[in-house]
């Protein structure tokens, strides 16, 4: 940060800590207790950005996420309160729902350091402890106030530089000597707030919490240290934020319908996008990694060059669907999603290397006439009418286009000699104009195939399809 025309230390890692850096010195002062020091400028507002995007990933634990308001979080540490207590036991109790958000923090490119306790400042306290030792793994106190945090070092409450001067004056070391001194006397030399502080960590006084709502939509962006053109690199970003729009759409039970990805060249070339429309609505990460590499070279191919600089990548999903978990019936035959998830993978990558319009469906419409009983539909598309109902005759796999007049011979009931099946009325099309009534018979023809046809209104006979 600056201060007028000279910069300061905000915060510090452990091994900087470790050469005597602190918070509050000049940068030229840092430098001069530690040579090989690395210095990165203060971005608050990228920061919350980052710490925004991180709060809608772990929404996917609890719907209560909340922002950090802990004062001590001014040197530049980001913080979130996640209350547990009502979802741990959905991931298998409070230690593993760590060991799972420890991971989808990883996921997303943060380091984490957890405490768990039943107050927001006692889980704080719990986490710096960890840091200060050096150990990564999550604290747990099941109980605030308990000797556990008797024996953690003052430094753990993250004092400001005024407290922390006054505790080495006052000769403690824990904070478990601290909470043996009166309050009215901690106060007068401390602080009126570092004293509610330890209140907080007890219990004994209330926290206000600012919960984070869940965004209407994803849309964030990842920025590169240097330009870059390579596809590869590309893809991991994509990787990255796709994971991230996933995580934070699974917490409200939905999926990406459509992700638009914004590709943003250095200086003032103009940005270029790609869209993924998965033909199922997914949320496979790996499947739209996939499926944006088959963008990415067909986008090459199109252009004739290689990928242009870019410097950042953003993200947006306006476009979502409810995926929730289905139930299957209890005595019904089970699906095979496994199957269909493949069938769904192949017609997104023939879309993409044939174009979506190459790649079609076949939907049942209601409409009684077998010529109009089915129809084109773009793959992944939404069917445009309700399915029809099962028919009780069976349907030849072949279908002519256009009925074929034919002749046949008849019984004297006016039926075909070798009839198989029927007759079988089919009329409708009174909606449209194209009103049609029809006796449709399966015959066998004298070289053992069979055949699908029928007789109109006026008694003339027509061929309509052929059974395999």
């Amino acid at each position: 940060m600056h201060d007028g025309a000279r910069e300061r230390v905000v915060a510090v890692s452990p091994r900087a800590a470790a050469h005597g850096v602190a918070p509050g010195q000049t940068l030229s002062a840092a430098r001069a207790l530690c040579s090989g020091l690395v210095a990165l400028r203060l971005e608050p507002e990228a920061d919350a950005r980052l710490l925004a995007r991180l709060a809608a990933a772990l929404l996917r634990f609890t719907p209560d996420v909340c922002r950090e308001r802990d004062p001590a979080l001014r040197a530049g540490a980001a913080g979130l309160l996640l209350e547990v207590g009502r979802t741990a036991f959905h991931f298998g109790g409070e230690e593993s729902l760590a060991t799972q958000v420890t991971a989808a923090c990883a996921r997303a490119g943060f380091a984490t350091q957890l405490g768990i306790a039943d107050t927001p400042e006692a889980a704080r306290v719990l986490a710096r402890a960890g840091e200060l030792a050096g150990d990564p793994e999550p604290r747990h106190a099941p109980r605030a106030g308990t000797g556990l945090f008797a024996a953690l070092p003052w430094q753990a409450l993250a004092p400001s530089v005024e407290v922390a001067a006054a505790c080495r004056a006052l000769g403690v070391r824990t904070i478990g000597e601290l909470l043996q001194l009166p309050r009215a006397g901690l106060a007068t030399r401390t602080s009126i707030a570092f004293v509610q502080q330890l209140q907080r960590l007890l219990g004994e006084l209330e926290e206000p919490l600012e919960r984070i709502a869940p965004p209407q939509f994803f849309d964030e962006e990842l920025e590169f240290e240097a330009p870059v053109n390579d596809a590869g690199a590309l893809l991991v970003a994509a990787q990255q934020l796709l994971t991230e729009a996933v995580e934070a759409l699974a917490a409200r039970g939905e999926a990406p319908l459509v992700a638009a990805f914004t590709f943003v060249p250095p200086g003032k070339a103009p940005p270029w996008s790609l869209d993924l429309a998965p033909s199922a609505p997914t949320r496979d990460v790996a499947l739209l990694v996939t499926l944006l590499s088959h963008r990415l070279e067909h986008e090459q191919r199109q252009r004739r060059q290689a990928v242009a600089l870019v410097e950042k990548v953003r993200l947006v999903v306006a476009k979502t669907v409810p995926l929730a978990a289905e139930q299957e019936a209890l005595f019904a035959a089970g699906r095979d999603r496994g199957a269909e998830r493949t069938a769904a993978a192949l017609i997104d990558r023939l879309a993409m290397r044939l174009g979506r319009e190459q790649v079609r469906g076949v939907e049942a419409r209601c409409d009684p006439r077998p010529e109009r009983a089915f129809g084109w539909r773009a793959a992944g598309a939404v069917a445009t009418s309700a399915a029809q109902q099962p028919v009780a005759g069976a349907r030849p796999f072949e279908l002519a286009g256009a009925p074929q007049p034919c002749a046949v011979t008849c019984d004297e009931r006016g039926q075909p000699l070798r009839a198989v099946r029927g007759p079988e009325r089919i009329t409708g099309g009174w909606w449209d104009g194209n009103d049609v009534e029809r006796d449709y018979f399966e015959v066998e023809l004298a070289d053992g195939t069979r055949s699908w046809i029928f007789r109109d209104a006026a008694g003339a006979w027509f061929r309509h399809g052929a059974f395999s």
